[in-house]
């Protein structure tokens, strides 16, 4: 691996792609993102390393990445300009467009968006002899305009959704989409109609779920019937915690423990039963926190698309017990896959169900056979992608 951080990169000199052997490599793919992994320990944006990493193993392709700095795959081209990286390392930093729109509203939209969609769009000119574009986040696609042709690929993930309710965002979007081949790829089949209401008429709309690594499948759980260890992973927004801080109080108790795992990115009071620790990173979670533990527990009420971490959660074999909401229905099936939980009596029945060793292990290995099945490892995922891509450009892939 390559780190990547204040240097010279192949976008100082415009037109100048990483240098792969054309025979084998017959496409060339710009692919742009706002969040991404500084080093191996960071949570932000991991899902777009795997994706990207999994993406550059397919010999056909020439892929060209622009996002914040972090570690880069040695077969990919890394495209931002040394001040560009610098910048988007500080938009990192300062927890992300998502974050900063509801934390500093004026702010993001008065510097942040601005600075955010002229960087991009000095990209996308720099970079017109791509084949394709790859864009994660609707957002980030709207710097394109309608004077380009090339196709377009859209990763949506579950932020998008709320922004598309603006109708001058829509109307960016399709200004962008309404004249070239795009495909909206969803994360989540609860999205689809939502998608296909806004942008059916200009785009076609295709479910391609990320992946799993491997890693996570290899994980032995150790349960005990005596002292159960449950998890939250999570940002800590208002939203994040939900009802959980309301309806926790008298079922989190000896011996059922509760530990949260993840940013505090809102000034919220914790209780005094909650066990707070923190950041954390994909490592502790598969050797320290993920292998005690007797289940995950979410209340979100956010707009998730398919929450990565509870994949993972259910390829590693822990059940999963989370508020009914699309994004968790889509994952889901009560009492098979997980629990689905609607009140505090409910919230307290699913903890005593899991409680029992046999219903534990029965839904943890029903999870675990379900995501194997529906949603696979990251290569499974570049494959569909490349399935699309090779629809949308045939006589660029033979």
């Amino acid at each position: 691996m390559v780190f990547v951080e204040h240097i010279i990169t192949t976008s100082d000199l415009p037109g100048l792609f990483l240098l792969i052997n054309y025979e084998t490599a017959v496409m060339k793919i710009l692919t742009s993102y706002t969040s991404y992994p500084a080093n191996k320990d960071d949570w932000r944006g991991v899902f777009i390393y795997n994706f990207t990493y999994a993406l550059g193993k397919i010999r056909k392709l020439v892929i060209n990445s622009w996002g914040p700095p972090g570690v880069i795959p040695e077969n990919i081209s890394y495209v931002a300009t040394s001040y560009e990286a610098k910048w988007l390392k500080k938009l990192l930093a300062a927890g992300g467009i998502a974050h900063l729109l509801r934390t500093s509203p004026i702010k993001s939209l008065l510097y942040y968006i601005p600075m955010l969609l002229f960087f991009l769009k000095k990209v996308y000119r720099r970079t017109e002899g791509v084949d394709l574009y790859h864009i994660n986040w609707l957002q980030n696609a709207i710097p394109l305009g309608n004077t380009s042709r090339q196709p377009l690929v859209i990763s949506v993930l579950g932020s998008d959704l709320k922004l598309v309710t603006n109708p001058l965002l829509r109307h960016l979007i399709k200004r962008v989409i309404k004249n070239r081949c795009c495909v909206l790829c969803p994360n989540g089949k609860w999205m689809i109609p939502i998608l296909e209401d806004y942008f059916g008429e200009y785009a076609e709309i295709a479910y391609v779920p990320f992946g799993i690594g491997e890693e996570w499948f290899n994980i032995e759980r150790a349960f005990t019937d005596k002292d159960h260890q449950w998890l939250v992973v999570l940002r800590m927004t208002q939203q994040k915690v939900g009802r959980l801080f309301d309806w926790g109080a008298d079922v989190f108790t000896s011996p059922h423990h509760l530990t949260w795992l993840g940013p505090k990115q809102e000034d919220i009071e914790t209780p005094a039963w909650l066990d707070y620790q923190g950041a954390t990173n994909p490592g502790a979670l598969r050797e320290k926190w993920f292998p005690k533990a007797s289940g995950i527990i979410t209340l979100s009420e956010h707009d998730e698309g398919q929450p990565q971490v509870l994949l993972e959660a259910m390829a590693a074999g822990l059940p999963i017990i989370a508020s009914n909401i699309p994004a968790h229905r889509n994952l889901i099936i009560n009492y098979e896959t997980g629990i689905l939980i609607n009140s505090k009596d409910e919230l307290k029945a699913a903890i005593e169900y899991l409680a029992i060793g046999a219903n534990n292990k029965r839904i943890a290995l029903q999870a675990r056979n379900w995501v194997k099945a529906e949603i696979g490892t990251w290569d499974d995922c570049a494959e569909r992608y490349l399935q699309i891509y090779e629809r949308l450009l045939p006589d660029e892939i033979s």
